[in-house]
């Protein structure tokens, strides 16, 4: 365990039945809340991007868990060819260990919960959130096949803000398909000019900006229920209504590149569209951010043994 900045950091694990997780929790002073972190496929919880997000969460307060979905010998497996990485029912349970495991954990247990999905992790993430719909509060999903979630989509209650480039076009599309499909409260944010993996000059900075404006916004307890402080969903303003997001405010870093996340194969099969469509949500763009600045590294830590 180390302090830094107002900020304690550990390394943690996670029991899974048959295998450990292992995870990064940082929990700043004063922290607001959690949010845990769903990776995409073919990347860890080493990510240089969403290290950089959880940076700009942390200095917003909010606690983070960085999470590895796959053990050191699944991930192997999977670089001979195996497709682990694409089984996001599986991957789901995993993160709902996790979910249970902030819940007990003393240093999160009081704290409102949400999750960040990037790539293939924003499938994971938002079935997840529909499994434990008392403990996950909001949902941010970053270049996310979030139609890889297929009917878990209806069932999800938590705000969802889904973050997409305006040059990845094929997720684009997908996402504008999965923001018909949520019946919750929800966005659609385009960051103009930004590919899949957003590694334009400025474009991780707005979605992490936007991230945690969402995250700040939602998770924020009306009352108690369990570990998690929890919303009442039925409470929030319909999406619909929604004059549009804030400007993200301020320079944050973008990170360094990381090996590229891998969506599924073209044969997934696509998500039936729904017999009758709720009207359509044209999604909002946001201005250029500035230019990022370096993004600072995960320090080297010890075994995490909990927070005094």
């Amino acid at each position: 365990m180390e302090t830094r900045d107002g900020i304690q950091r550990g390394e943690i694990g996670i029991v899974c039945p048959g295998l450990n997780l292992a995870g990064t929790l940082s929990v700043p002073r004063s922290a607001i809340g959690v949010v845990l972190f769903a990776h995409g496929s073919g990347s860890s919880r080493r990510s240089a991007r969403n290290i950089a997000v959880a940076r700009t969460l942390e200095d917003a307060g909010l606690a983070t868990l960085l999470l590895d979905l796959l053990t050191t010998a699944e991930d192997e497996r999977e670089q001979a060819g195996a497709m682990l990485r694409f089984d996001v029912q599986r991957l789901a349970e995993r993160l709902g260990a996790a979910i249970e495991w902030l819940a007990r954990e003393p240093a999160t247990r009081d704290l409102p919960l949400g999750i960040f999905g990037a790539s293939t992790g924003a499938a994971v993430a938002l079935i997840a959130a529909a499994a434990s719909p008392s403990q996950v509060l909001a949902v941010v999903s970053r270049g996310g096949r979030a139609d890889l979630a297929g009917h878990a989509l209806a069932g999800v209650s938590c705000p969802t803000r889904l973050i997409v480039g305006g040059a990845d076009e094929v997720v684009l599309e997908l996402n504008r398909e999965a923001l018909r499909q949520l019946t919750c409260v929800k966005d659609l944010i385009v960051v103009p000019g930004a590919t899949h993996l957003f590694e334009e000059p400025g474009a991780l900075n707005a979605v992490a900006h936007l991230a945690a404006e969402w995250f700040a916004t939602h998770l924020r307890p009306a009352r108690v229920r369990g570990g998690h402080g929890a919303l009442d969903p039925r409470s929030q303003v319909d999406s619909r209504r929604r004059s549009g997001p804030r400007s993200p405010a301020g320079p944050r870093g973008a990170g360094q590149p990381e090996p590229g996340e891998i969506d599924p194969p073209a044969h997934e099969p696509p998500v039936p569209r729904p017999t009758e469509a709720p009207p359509r949500v044209e999604p909002p763009t946001i201005p250029a951010p500035p230019p990022p600045s370096p993004a600072p590294s995960l320090p080297e830590v010890g075994p995490f043994r909990g927070f005094g």
